[in-house]
């Protein structure tokens, strides 16, 4: 047996099976504002890293789609030229799967937005998330989905 800070700890005794654990609940959160902020900034930093990979995700998805068009080539692409869309396949490919991925992402941050609300946390970092991503996901649709409609 130790001491500390006047009260006497049985290692054996005193240890929690790892099945018994105390889950953190509301009543926890309510009374100690430590383990609020601790939540609140576990919060913020999922969703800048959210953020981060919706956007980084979208161009690599986009830049695959584009790496797999020049390398199979096409009816659009010849020697020399700066096309980077080669077939009327991958003109529909790419709009639609960068901008279903951003939309996605768009839909992911909403849920875990009402997540947040229903269990008294930090959402608000979850709104400005939200803000971003519909711009963004519009522009990649807006701005290739005419790629989809008419072509090049």
């Amino acid at each position: 047996m130790t001491e500390d800070n006047g009260y006497r700890i049985d290692p054996e005794l005193d240890r929690v099976p790892e099945g018994k654990r105390h889950r953190v609940t509301e009543l926890d959160l309510m009374a100690s504002p430590e383990l609020r902020r601790s939540r609140a900034r576990l919060s913020i930093k999922q969703a800048i890293w959210y953020t981060i990979f919706a956007c980084v995700g979208s161009i690599v998805i986009a830049l695959i789609i584009i790496g797999f068009s020049k390398a199979q080539g096409g009816p659009m692409c010849f020697e020399g030229s700066r096309t980077l869309i080669c077939s009327r396949r991958y003109e529909i490919l790419f709009p639609t799967v960068t901008g279903g991925f951003s939309m996605l992402t768009v839909i992911g941050a909403m849920v875990i937005l009402y997540r947040k609300w229903k269990r008294y946390e930090l959402w608000q970092p979850w709104f400005g998330v939200i803000w971003f991503l519909i711009p963004w996901a519009m522009t990649i649709m807006t701005g290739f989905g005419t790629m989809a409609i008419v072509g090049q």
